[in-house]
């Protein structure tokens, strides 16, 4: 800008009335870290399993977290990677499959490497213990299995969850009467 075009600019500007600005605060972008298990190759370090377990972030319709997980799930099942997903929430939107999920609460998917149009889903209710879910590994290696429920209960112990949760509140989603009925009872045994 030369000395004229500047002489002129702050002429025009003279007759101008200030602005006072507003000072607003911006939303804190939400910075989610989800956790999954990785199992690589010993030797050559390839990812050979990958072990997601869904949390209410990638199970909430149309959020930013879904479409991102549904996106890195796309990348596993093109990838020559084993992927295996745990279900463990009753609420939010179920993984996509072409033909419907059997009735159930809870979910474990294993997609194979080699059977990629396919997944082996297991489904179980409220009621059931959490079932062991196979793990594959790579080559001729056989599966190693998941022990779900004694994840759980060692969790649930170590973590004090039977000091810190009120099971006197309701759930989200509610539980149909049958079911609640037979929650009062588990509760009132302990």
């Amino acid at each position: 800008m030369t000395v004229l075009e500047r002489e002129r600019r702050e002429a025009s500007l003279e007759g101008a009335v200030a602005i006072a600005p507003v000072v607003l605060t911006l939303p804190m972008p939400e910075r989610i870290r989800e956790t999954f298990l990785a199992i690589h190759e010993r030797e050559t370090m390839e990812l050979v399993t990958t072990i997601e377990v869904l949390s209410p972030t990638n199970k909430r319709p149309g959020s930013d977290g879904r479409r991102e997980y549904l996106s890195k799930r796309e990348a596993i099942l093109l990838s020559y990677t084993h992927l295996v997903e745990l279900d463990l929430l009753r609420g939010g939107e179920r993984l996509p499959t072409i033909e419907p999920l059997p009735p159930a609460d809870y979910y474990a998917f294993v997609c194979r490497s080699q059977r990629r149009l396919k997944a082996e889903v297991y489904a179980w209710s409220l009621r059931q213990p959490l079932p062991p879910i196979p793990v594959p590994l790579s080559g001729d290696d056989p599966d190693v299995v998941l022990n779900t429920q004694a994840i759980f209960n060692t969790v649930y112990d170590r973590a004090g969850y039977d000091y810190s949760l009120d099971y006197r509140h309701s759930i989200e989603p509610p539980l149909n009467d049958a079911d609640a009925s037979w929650v009062e009872q588990v509760i009132r045994a302990r």
